[in-house]
């Protein structure tokens, strides 16, 4: 019996930074840096074509702050001139838009504010979360805080309005 061989064509060769194939993001902007030995890449996200492709060297492209889509599923997808090169399918969650005065301001004035807390002018080495930039600057730490049950002093907040901090953290720390 005789040895066969076949031929496999692997294809070429793509490379997506920013974006992973079934990824599950809560932002729907990207910064995407792809390589691809092309000249002729052309990028399309559920159908249409993406405006924005600048080319950095040859065979390397980006592409900035390109919205990915509103909740749900997409595809990006990228052509060598009319040959599909890749496939990239990926989920945009669903986070309700939290921003810091509409939602956490009032929070921060029934639950965190006075001398004897946060602010406006804290006693003792007490930090002023008082305004927007403070929270944002510490949003990590004070999600922490309220997760573990340490802030605030005497009843803990309601679990949903922790969640809303948490989304707001992730959602972008909206103003």
């Amino acid at each position: 019996m005789g040895t066969q061989f076949c031929h496999v064509d692997a294809g070429l060769s793509v490379r997506i930074r920013g974006l992973r194939p079934f990824e599950r993001r809560k932002l729907a902007t990207a910064n995407l840096e792809i390589e691809l030995d092309t000249e002729n890449l052309v990028v399309h996200l559920d159908g249409q074509i993406v405006q924005n492709l600048s080319v950095i060297a040859p065979g390397q492209f980006v592409l900035s702050d390109v919205g990915l889509g509103d909740s749900g599923w997409h595809k990006l997808e990228l052509f060598d001139d009319d040959k599909l090169a890749r496939a990239l399918r990926y989920f945009i969650i669903d986070t309700p838009q939290v921003s810091w005065q509409a939602d956490l301001a009032p929070v921060f004035a029934a639950s965190c504010a006075g001398e004897l807390c946060h602010g406006p002018t804290p006693k003792g080495s007490r930090i002023d979360l008082s305004t927007y930039e403070s929270w944002k600057t510490r949003a990590g730490l004070i999600r922490r805080r309220l997760l573990l049950g340490e802030m605030p002093i005497g009843d803990s907040l309601p679990h949903e309005t922790i969640k809303r901090v948490s989304r707001w953290v992730e959602g972008g720390m909206l103003p």
